[in-house]
């Protein structure tokens, strides 16, 4: 053998050696591995989000997958596109709803096909360990405190319907499930009317709080949200990119000092670069649609199709004072409650009905009347109709929050996610507080301590006939318990009724006895 051939064969031995030229292929690596919110709850919307890096000398070409797993069972297969070139990186994400428990969450590169021929398989994934508190444990953590969620302004401008109050029930929802004791924003204002109370006050909402044996209560506004959209626009139709940024400040007070506890900011993000979305922009300005703040009680439009949102706003020429709304059909039956607001002077309150009954039937195409009161008696009417048929642009659906259009949305992924990352930042403040306050509602009570039920009243009497009653299973109250209608004067027995529904500070109770109950009896456990 020739001096050069041997030389050529130990050169070409060399180039198939690791570090050679057969060393020049894709490696697919998790090169940073997170969740949002880091500690998170029960029922919390946790984002997993992985950033997958092609550290090889080779570009990684065709589809490539990432598998997102809890404790080893697949949660979601996500792909990252077509090729990885050497060099790159790309984020990917999936969510999960947080159970209680500690779980392992891993995200791991080229699964389940494992079509990338990779250097190092061993890097293609990336795992850490969860601790996600029971809701006993969040309930001792915060020794039991009870926190009052009020209404939350909306400074935004956005145009989305019922966004502050949208908020403040979620937010109840996401703490009742940690394990945390509520009164909602629906119960604080019942509260609040029936002792004429403002919801613009600290001091009268503290008041109304402590009534409802809430420990802290809560306010908030959003102050901002930022829109935006790069899309390929055919017609009405857009295919592109959409984000949303929400910004949500909160501060929490102690009922018993009135002092502020612990303020907060939460910020939610959303993009979505798959969305196929509608500009409404131009379709807003239908000729049948109109502003429902332009003067007395009116809806956003005369007409509606079914399934649609039925906005409806009212603006206050009186002093300032708390007003209910009813929905009822053309023959005068009964129908559905949208609640009450409190409303300034020259202020406007808006309601959104759903086109729902009170047990939650669609109801069918017809006239309806919009009832306005301040309880004692009726302000105006207006009526609507619903038609037959469906709207290829449902508008206020969209734009209400709460409703699956805005859920689907950018803004409303956004929304949810400062509602969770405010969650995760307010249970161990709350925690905090708790052992500083001076006075508590309800001390230290623990879930399965027996608990005799004490005397209570009634504090509100529902339009479809549920009586409300101040005590609730922070109480003992459980469903299908049984109270006696006390006449305060005589001391006797009035009537009876049955708890059917129960929330941590009030019950709802319906009568088991032909009789009229009034607000302010008194209530007290029926002996068997």
């Amino acid at each position: 053998m020739s001096k050069r051939t041997a030389a050529g064969l130990a050169a070409l031995f060399l180039l198939i050696l690791p570090g050679g030229f057969a060393s020049a292929t894709p490696d697919l690596a998790v090169s940073n591995f997170l969740i949002d919110p880091a500690s998170p709850y029960a029922g919390m919307a946790v984002r997993l989000e992985a950033e997958i890096e092609n550290t090889g000398t080779d570009d990684a070409e065709g589809q490539i997958f990432v598998r997102f797993a809890i404790d080893g069972r697949r949660l979601e297969d996500v792909s990252m596109g077509s090729g990885l070139r050497s060099g790159e990186r790309r984020v990917v994400s999936a969510v999960w709803v947080a159970e209680e428990g500690a779980h392992t969450l891993s995200a791991e590169a080229d699964r389940p096909f494992d079509r990338v021929d990779e250097l190092d398989e061993a890097n293609n994934r990336s795992s850490l360990d969860v601790e996600v508190p029971f809701p006993s444990d969040v309930f001792d953590l915060t020794q039991g405190a009870t926190i009052a969620i009020a209404a939350f302004g909306d400074l935004t401008s956005s145009g989305l319907v019922g966004l502050g109050t949208g908020l403040s029930d979620k937010l109840d929802d996401r703490l009742s499930i940690a394990g945390v004791r509520t009164v909602s924003r629906f119960e604080l204002e019942e509260a609040l009317r029936v002792q004429g109370l403002s919801p613009y006050s600290v001091e009268d909402l503290a008041t109304a709080a402590r009534s409802m044996g809430a420990d802290f209560v809560l306010t908030g506004d959003v102050v901002r949200i930022d829109l935006d959209e790069s899309a390929i626009s055919l017609g009405v139709l857009s295919i592109g990119t959409a984000s949303a940024e929400v910004h949500v400040v909160a501060t929490l007070f102690g009922v018993a000092n009135r002092d502020p506890a612990a303020d907060f900011a939460a910020t939610g993000f959303h993009e979505s670069t798959t969305e196929v979305t509608f500009d409404l922009t131009p379709l807003r300005s239908l000729p049948l649609g109109q502003d429902p703040c332009s003067g007395g009680l009116q809806s956003d439009r005369d007409a509606y199709y079914a399934g649609e949102s039925v906005l409806i706003g009212f603006r206050n020429p009186a002093p300032d004072a708390w007003y209910s709304l009813e929905i009822y059909a053309s023959n005068g039956s009964f129908l559905q409650w949208l609640g009450w607001q409190f409303i300034p002077m020259g202020e406007c309150g808006k309601w959104v009905w759903n086109q729902r009954d009170t047990f939650g039937t669609q109801v069918p195409p017809s006239i309806y009347v919009a009832r306005i009161s301040d309880g004692t008696t009726q302000l105006g009417s207006m009526i609507f109709e619903i038609r037959p048929g469906s709207n290829l642009f449902p508008l206020a659906d969209g734009i209400t929050v709460g409703s699956a259009g805005f859920e689907a949305s950018v803004a409303g992924e956004a929304l949810n996610q400062s509602v969770d990352r405010l969650t995760a930042d307010l249970i161990p403040a709350l925690a905090g507080a708790a052992s500083g306050q001076p006075e508590m509602a309800f001390g230290a009570f623990t879930e399965g301590e027996s608990m005799s039920l004490p005397e209570a009243q009634i504090a509100a009497i529902l339009p479809d006939g549920r009586v409300v009653i101040n005590i609730g299973a922070s109480s003992g109250v459980s469903r299908g318990a049984f109270f006696h209608v006390i006449d305060e004067g005589s001391g006797a027995v009035r009537g009876e009724i049955v708890v059917v529904e129960v929330r941590d500070a009030v019950s709802y109770a319906v009568r088991s006895t032909d009789f009229e109950p009034h607000i302010g009896d008194l209530v007290r456990p029926s002996l068997p």
